[in-house]
């Protein structure tokens, strides 16, 4: 994880929040820090966005997504 977060912090205008989020979707599964590692070793000019949006593309991105209650629906 080491790597990772190293890799993370040399991205220009990375910050605390997309690290720490970041890391958290490595940790879930050794598949994600995998993918996130891969991309970022092949695409050394990569900004936050770039990595955010490779995560968000990623079919299980929702799994952990909190159900909405039908009463925060309602105005």
């Amino acid at each position: 994880m080491e790597e990772l977060i190293s890799s993370l912090n040399a991205i220009p205008n990375s910050y605390f929040e997309f690290i720490d989020s970041v890391v958290d979707y490595a940790e879930r599964k050794e598949e994600h820090r995998i993918l996130i590692m891969n991309y970022l070793n092949d695409n050394r000019s990569a900004t936050v966005s770039d990595v955010l949006r490779l995560i968000s593309s990623q079919t299980d991105f929702y799994e952990d997504e909190a159900p909405i209650e039908s009463d925060m629906l309602v105005c």
